[in-house]
């Protein structure tokens, strides 16, 4: 299981905001729940990771980034967004 949050670097919608929108969990099995971090907050669940870096990418300007040593953001060639 990987812990992981949305980090939103603009947004195109204005509804969600920027910085950490969203936290969510990757179980073993690859299925993903997703709580959004805002005024009207849910949570959804996910097939995969990639389900939702396609659906909530919004073309580069969302990184996932994992929690824990070792872990990166989505997008390797951003080494400031990774954590741990």
């Amino acid at each position: 299981m990987r812990i992981f949050q949305l980090f939103r670097i603009m947004d195109k919608s204005g509804v969600s905001g920027t910085g950490i929108v969203a936290e969510g969990v990757e179980f073993s099995n690859g299925t993903c729940a997703l709580c959004w971090l805002s005024d009207h907050p849910s949570v959804a669940i996910y097939n995969n990771i990639s389900d939702i870096e396609t659906l909530h990418g919004h073309g580069g300007m969302t990184r996932i980034m994992f929690d824990g040593p070792g872990n990166q953001a989505s997008d390797s060639t951003s080494p400031a967004l990774a954590t741990g």
